[in-house]
């Protein structure tokens, strides 16, 4: 008997990063929300750092789909491979770098203004500040006549 955190295992390797990209896209269709989400935690104490490495490799796995689509011009696919680590940690700040950049260059200012909106409010609530990397996002993304291709280094994001 497998589970889906064996097929993530055999998929990923314990590497998302270094992963082909079939074998991401293949991995993240297995995710359908936080890892052990429901589980009483006391009665499940032992999964936690089991919990804690998938949430990682989740979303390392969906920055890493997000930037190769992104280099290859597939906006919305980009997206899609966002959305997956956004929906097990919503707070990762260089997820909704990714998520504006694919709305931005899929020229949807209104999927644009949602994924800042949303990304404000997590800052706003967890009361931390943006990292210079989003500012520079933000400000680049304004400029009517930015190319965000070359206002923005997609290996920093």
């Amino acid at each position: 008997m497998t589970s889906d955190v064996d097929d993530w295992r055999r998929l990923l390797g314990g590497e998302p990063l270094k992963a082909p990209t079939e074998n991401l896209e293949a991995a993240l269709t297995l995710v359908r929300g936080t890892p052990f989400e429901g589980t009483h935690r006391r009665r499940y104490a032992w999964a936690e750092p089991i919990r804690q490495r998938l949430t990682s490799e989740i979303v390392d796995a969906s920055h890493a789909l997000a930037k190769r689509r992104l280099m290859e011009g597939r906006w919305r696919t980009a997206e899609g491979a966002v959305v997956v680590g956004l929906r097990v940690d919503p707070a990762q700040e260089a997820l909704w770098r990714l998520r504006i950049l694919a709305s931005y260059e899929s020229r949807n200012p209104q999927a644009v203004a949602e994924a800042i909106d949303r990304l404000l409010a997590i800052t706003e609530r967890l009361e931390v500040d943006l990292e210079p990397e989003t500012e520079e996002l933000l400000a680049a993304i304004k400029r009517p006549d930015t190319d965000t291709g070359r206002a923005l280094d997609l290996h920093a994001l």
